[in-house]
């Protein structure tokens, strides 16, 4: 029992969300053509999402 069987390959990283997963993903493509950019990175659900959280954080400080 000490090798179960996996079910496909483990997230890098365990605690991102599935838009930053995404995101990750998009970002280490191998072929430049399919590599996200810069400008198009930071336009990702990923963001928008950090974003919402870091404004609702400082907004209930207030």
């Amino acid at each position: 029992k000490m090798l179960e069987k996996r079910k496909g390959i483990p997230p890098p990283v365990h605690n991102l969300s599935a838009k930053g997963l995404t995101l990750l993903y998009a970002m280490i493509k191998y072929d430049p053509d399919e590599r996200i950019a810069a400008h198009q990175a930071l336009q990702h659900p990923y963001f928008q999402e950090l974003w919402q959280v870091t404004s609702n954080h400082f907004n209930l400080e207030r």
